[in-house]
C-alpha cells in the first residue's frame, strides 16, 4: 500500500477544501457584514457626540467659585483638574469590568445569539450618557460610565461587534476587512466630534446628549 503524498495528506486535512475560495470582493459584498458594520459606524459616530462635551459639563460642575482662577486666567482650572480625577477614576473601573465581564458576554453570545446581547451592551452604553438629558449632575454620568464598559469600547471596538463581524468574514481577508472597517470608524469618529461641536454652538452644550438619544 502506498503511501499518501504530501498533497494528499494536506487535502485530507483541510476542512471545506471542496469548496471555491472566496475572493476579498465577494467577502465586501456580504450583506450581512454591511448591516452590522453600520450598526457600528452608529455607535462610533453617537459615541463622540456626548464625550466632546462632557469635560466643559464636569468642570462647569465641579468649579469652585471661591477660586479667582477664572479672573486671573480666564481658565477653570479646578473644575477640570477635578473632573479630570473622577472621570479617570471611573474609567479604570470601567477598564476593569470590562476585563472581568466582556469574555463572559462574548460566550454568552456565542450560546443566545449576537442580537440580544449587543442590544444589552448599547443599552448600557445609553444609560450614562441619556441621563445628562434630564440632569446637570455630572455624577450620574461618571458612576454610570462604568456599566458602559459592558460595550466593550475600551478595546476599541464593541466585543460582541467584532465577534458579529467575525462571523462574516472569512480568516482569509480578515486583517484587511478589519483594517477597512476601523478606518471606517475612525472617519465616522471625527465626524461625530465636529457634528457635537456645531451643535453645540447653534442649540447649546445639551444638544449633543439629544442627538446621541436620537441616535
Amino acid at each position: 500500500m502506498e503511501a499518501p503524498t504530501a498533497k494528499e495528506s494536506m487535502d485530507a486535512t483541510l476542512l471545506y477544501n471542496d469548496e471555491q475560495p472566496v475572493s476579498i470582493k465577494d467577502s465586501l459584498c456580504n450583506r450581512k457584514l454591511w448591516k452590522i458594520t453600520m450598526y457600528g459606524m452608529f455607535i462610533a459616530f453617537a459615541f463622540r457626540l456626548p464625550a466632546i462635551v462632557m469635560p466643559i459639563l464636569g468642570a462647569k460642575y465641579f468649579a469652585d467659585d471661591s477660586s479667582d482662577d477664572n479672573d486671573t486666567t480666564g481658565c477653570n482650572s479646578k473644575g477640570n483638574a477635578t473632573y479630570a480625577m473622577w472621570n479617570s477614576l471611573c474609567s479604570c473601573i470601567g477598564g476593569a469590568v470590562g476585563f472581568l465581564f466582556e469574555s463572559y458576554l462574548g460566550r454568552l453570545s456565542d450560546a443566545y445569539g449576537r442580537k440580544i446581547i449587543m442590544a444589552l451592551t448599547w443599552f448600557a452604553l445609553f444609560l450614562g450618557n441619556a441621563s445628562m438629558c434630564l440632569t446637570n449632575n455630572v455624577w450620574f454620568y461618571l458612576i454610570l460610565f462604568p456599566v458602559s464598559s459592558l460595550a466593550g469600547l475600551f478595546s476599541g471596538m464593541p466585543t460582541v461587534l467584532a465577534s458579529a463581524l467575525s462571523d462574516c468574514v472569512p480568516p482569509k481577508h480578515k486583517t484587511i476587512i478589519f483594517a477597512l472597517l476601523f478606518g471606517m470608524a475612525g472617519f465616522v469618529s471625527i465626524l461625530g466630534s465636529v457634528t457635537a461641536a456645531v451643535l453645540t454652538n447653534i442649540f447649546g452644550i445639551k444638544a449633543p446628549f439629544y442627538a446621541f438619544v436620537i441616535t
